[in-house]
């Protein structure tokens, strides 16, 4: 009973963090238009021309461009200060930058100091993933490992639901500023001492200076590098972060169909409910199945329904595709971070620390991907068949991953 308690509030707070730092991304994709209309009002004068208006969204949007880049510098650091700190205050470190984020966002007088301020939340987004990634490898039995990574998942959305009721509310109430203020500062406050109180503490052995010390980082590279197996996945995961479907689908919504914030943020709750129920479904699946066959499949009907939401010509049907779109999606993501745990048992904490640099890497190349397409040719219809193509293109990799989901590579550990 006392190990099972340990599990739920490790699961709860990891959940909580993850909520935390997700939060940029439906903040700039539901609130885009409102962040572009405040620092580029020109673009929406009487007059102005749709095109011209959506290219304004899509220089706003190259904001995640900015913010995947900076998370690509921390997880270069981070994979190797994974190696000498502990997990468990590289976390609150990265709960820590977020929340100083958070209240720069609020203050920044133009759209080039918001951006700094949203990298500053980038370097603390891959310190939490990456690290609350790690601390489920280490202290969850490896047979519950994949349920547990589902429930973090699902948790985040759970809070997800709530937080985009509360962004439209705040919105309405205050301005999109005000969101930063009252949301996500006191969020950042909560799951920080949450953290602090409930997560168990990693002792991660320290190394000093001298150069027969040093040898152990690159020791740890070289050990991940000449897994071919983890090698193909860091690719594989690459490509994956280059989907960032989502990203366009609410200004599609709002562009396309002139569908208000308010309705737009109802598609936004059906989204993270679809994901909240796939992920706690394709936890229990991969427990039993495996995670690779699942992400192989769903990769290639995600990238088809990509391909043709963003052509649907009224939005009940796009709204329908994006439903089972997202299901797919999120299957991909909850196999993608079962299959990353035990990949590198020995290293786990600098691969996945790698493996966030790919995935910023890979989120940094979609968006400007997608804000290009967006800003030269005004066409979401352009930007669904590459991204489909993107997704389709994850096949080959994952073919080559060992699938570590369907037997134990490491010994079954508790939660301290």
């Amino acid at each position: 009973m006392s190990q099972m308690k340990s599990l739920g509030m490790l699961v709860l707070a990891i959940g909580l963090v993850f909520f935390t730092v997700q939060m940029s991304g439906p903040i700039l994709s539901l609130l885009a238009l409102d962040m572009a209309k405040t620092f580029l009002p020109d673009s929406f004068a009487p007059g102005t021309s749709l095109a011209t208006q959506k290219a304004a969204v899509g220089i706003v949007k190259q904001t995640g461009t900015i913010n995947s880049i900076f998370e690509v510098v921390a997880a270069v650091a981070l994979s190797f200060l994974a190696i000498r700190f502990r997990h468990k205050s590289l976390l609150l470190a990265g709960v820590g930058l977020v929340l100083i984020s958070a209240i720069g966002s609020y203050f920044a007088p133009t759209l080039t100091i918001m951006q700094v301020f949203f990298a500053l939340e980038g370097f603390g987004t891959v310190m939490v993933l990456a690290m609350g990634y790690t601390m489920v490898g280490e202290h969850v039995p490896v047979r519950k490992k994949a349920k547990v990574t589902s429930y973090i998942v699902a948790i985040g959305y759970v809070a997800g639901i709530i937080g985009v009721i509360i962004l439209n509310r705040i919105t309405n109430f205050g301005g999109w500023r005000l969101n930063f203020l009252i949301f996500t500062l006191p969020v950042s406050a909560l799951s920080l001492t949450l953290a602090l109180f409930i997560l168990p503490k990693t002792q991660n052995k320290n190394f000093g200076s001298s150069a027969k010390e040093r040898n152990v980082y690159w020791a740890t590279f070289r050990q991940i590098l000449k897994n071919r197996s983890a090698v193909f996945y860091l690719i594989g995961y690459m490509v994956f972060g280059m989907v960032v479907t989502g990203s366009f689908a609410l200004p599609f919504y709002m562009q396309e169909f002139g569908l208000s914030l308010d309705f737009v943020t109802l598609i936004s709750l059906g989204v993270a409910l679809t994901t909240v129920i796939s992920a706690l479904i394709m936890g229990r699946v991969i427990a039993r199945k495996g995670a690779k066959i699942l992400i192989l499949a769903s990769a290639v009907l995600d990238g088809a329904l990509t391909m043709i939401f963003f052509s649907m010509p009224s939005y009940p049907l796009a709204i329908t595709l994006d439903m089972v779109h997202i299901w797919m999606y999120s299957t991909v993501l909850v196999g993608f971070a079962a299959l990353a745990l035990d990949q590198v048992p020995e290293g786990r904490g600098t691969f996945l620390s790698i493996r966030s640099m790919f995935l910023y890497i890979g989120a940094a190349i979609g968006a400007a991907i997608g804000a290009t397409l967006l800003t030269a040719l005004a066409s979401y219809q352009v930007i669904g068949v590459v991204l489909g193509v993107i997704s389709i293109a994850i096949v080959p990799f994952i073919l080559m991953v060992k699938d570590t989901t369907k037997m134990p590579s490491t010994p079954e550990t508790s939660v301290a």
